[in-house]
């Protein structure tokens, strides 16, 4: 175990090869899974994607407090309960961009409305592109072919020698001003750039390329400094990276502006790991996940099977800022991004 200078907690794991299935109900075909849940409700959700699919499942604590995500079997019958939902991707979207790319997925809840008044972000990263479902009208659009999406080759390489291409990933929201709308944080994954648009302009179905200024450069991440994954934590008003190149975790306040100054490494392990994901829990723990597999996309060497190629960390997230420039110390919540985008 890595250990730091406060209380860490870490998990290892082997990965293993699943066989390939034809069965719908295969966790072979799950890809990517996500955890949200509704500000104004008791509802939990967990998203998962298979490629072409989008699965829901809910657990509702105000109707059925007993139940747990973790008892739930979504398989054979339990696809036909109200609980469980399959979203197909339209053809027209799957035709021109490809399913291959789709990488993580972001759940906006509309601030007036219920549980199933929800805005999903899902980016594409192989055809630089950010894909918006509208939950309730059941309707798809896209946003492609803005340079901001697009990876920058000589940002792209890890270990200064394999190259990993990904273009935009993961959109990470910020707090809701008065009318709902958010700023969504994002940036390629071989980019040292950080970008945002309000999510006012992401729900606008109407909005055609070429594109505005709508999706504005806010700052640099600095050196080796591209990111697989982002996640902000509304409670302290930060923003965590997990950056491959440089094999770290990142945290960022977002009331102050964004430079490497006011960027600072919280976990930097002995030996260099991937990481992959973020994610801060509803009790405030902030969770690290490190994964050799892209690097082995990015090669043509083979896994070795008999190592530890995945780990899983958890850190108290007041823990994990105390004493850096990521502190919040007045606990306002304001977005020094808001500054870039005033005009939209």
């Amino acid at each position: 175990m890595v250990t730091s200078r406060y209380g860490l907690y870490e998990c290892s794991i082997h990965l293993v090869h699943v066989a390939p299935s034809a069965s719908r109900e295969s966790l072979s075909e799950t890809h990517r899974v996500a955890i949200s849940c509704s500000p104004t409700t008791e509802s939990m959700d967990l998203w998962s994607f298979n490629y072409s699919d989008i699965k829901r499942v809910r657990r509702n604590t105000t109707e059925n407090p007993d139940s747990d995500l973790k008892h739930k079997k979504p398989y054979y019958g339990y696809y036909n309960s109200p609980d469980f939902r399959i979203i197909s991707v339209y053809h027209p979207i799957i035709d021109d961009i490809g399913a291959t790319g789709f990488d993580y997925v972001t759940v906006n809840y509309q601030s007036k409305g219920g549980c199933d008044d929800i805005i999903l972000y899902f980016d594409n990263i192989f055809d630089n592109s950010i894909v918006v479902y509208d939950y309730v009208k059941d309707d798809f659009w896209m946003f492609a072919n803005h340079s901001s999406f697009v990876p920058v080759p000589s940002e792209s390489y890890i270990l200064d020698q394999y190259q990993l291409s990904y273009g935009v990933m993961n959109i990470a929201l910020g707090w809701p001003d008065k009318k709902g709308n958010r700023i969504a944080y994002y940036a390629p994954g071989a980019s040292t750039g950080e970008y945002a648009v309000t999510t006012k302009t992401l729900k606008n179905r109407r909005k055609q390329p070429p594109y505005g200024n709508e999706f504005r450069l806010i700052g640099y991440h600095g050196c080796k400094g591209s990111i697989h994954r982002q996640f902000f934590d509304p409670n302290c008003g930060v923003m965590f990276f997990a950056h491959m190149a440089s094999g770290e975790v990142r945290c960022w306040n977002v009331g102050k502006p964004f430079n490497p100054n006011n960027l600072e490494v919280i976990f930097h392990p002995e030996e260099f790991e991937l990481f992959s994901d973020v994610y801060v829990d509803s009790e405030g723990y902030l969770w690290m996940h490190s994964c050799q597999v892209h690097l082995a996309l990015g090669t043509d060497e083979p896994l070795d099977l008999s190592r530890v190629n995945s780990r899983i960390r958890k850190v108290k997230v007041l823990d994990a800022i105390e004493g850096t420039v990521c502190e919040n110390y007045g606990g306002l919540q304001h977005e020094v991004a808001w500054e870039y985008l005033s005009d939209l």
